[in-house]
């Protein structure tokens, strides 16, 4: 009986992990979950081995039904060696998630939209990003997310934009409005131009 018991959950547990690595359909070569048949839903969770170029678009069209992508699975790209650009121009998401294009080491170009408000933790950690475009919509930008951006420009706006750690491989930036938690602090920046109407650096 115990045997039975312990190669049942066994079983259990591999039919659970391949589960976690699977996906539901494809299209044009990435990867989706499906979240809600009612509410027409899905979320892109990584795509083809050799895919360089990656434009996350606002929906999705398969078995004869259009879903919005409302989400990107977390860690749904990382350590993706392949991946050399990531473009959120068509997309309508608000975030760009935690640790989604991590140690992504070729990844050196990225467009944001200006729906996206918040670039959480790590989500850029390790991408040897050349220049990283901040939007007027982003207000905040997590921990590691940025970590080896050479160039940074921050679009001009009334807000504040929080950044919650440095960007030690920063060598210059733009900065367009106010900043709280600097990210320049012990980085081998060299040039730093600021905007009309800056207050506050913090």
């Amino acid at each position: 009986m115990k045997t039975i018991k312990f190669l049942l959950t066994t079983i259990a547990v591999l039919l659970c992990s391949v589960k976690a690595n699977a996906y539901d359909f494809e299209v044009d070569g990435l990867y989706y979950n499906l979240l809600s048949a009612t509410e027409k839903t899905c979320e892109l969770v990584g795509c083809q081995s050799g895919i360089h170029d990656i434009d996350v678009p606002a929906n999705v069209t398969t078995r004869g039904m259009t879903l919005t992508i409302n989400s990107i699975k977390k860690a749904a790209f990382e350590n993706d060696t392949n991946v050399v650009s990531v473009s959120f121009l068509e997309s309508s998401l608000t975030k760009v998630v935690e640790n989604a294009f991590k140690g992504c080491t070729n990844l050196k170009q990225v467009k944001l939209s200006t729906l996206l408000d918040t670039i959480e933790n790590g989500a850029f950690d390790g991408c040897p990003i050349d220049t990283m475009v901040i939007p007027t919509s982003i207000k905040f930008v997590g921990s590691k997310a940025l970590s080896s951006v050479s160039r940074i420009e921050i679009s001009n706006n009334n807000d504040t934009i929080y950044f919650s750690d440095s960007i030690p491989t920063l060598t210059s930036a733009f900065i367009g409005r106010n900043v709280s938690h600097s990210f320049v602090a012990n980085t081998p920046i060299s040039r730093i131009t600021l905007g009309t109407g800056i207050t506050e650096i913090i």
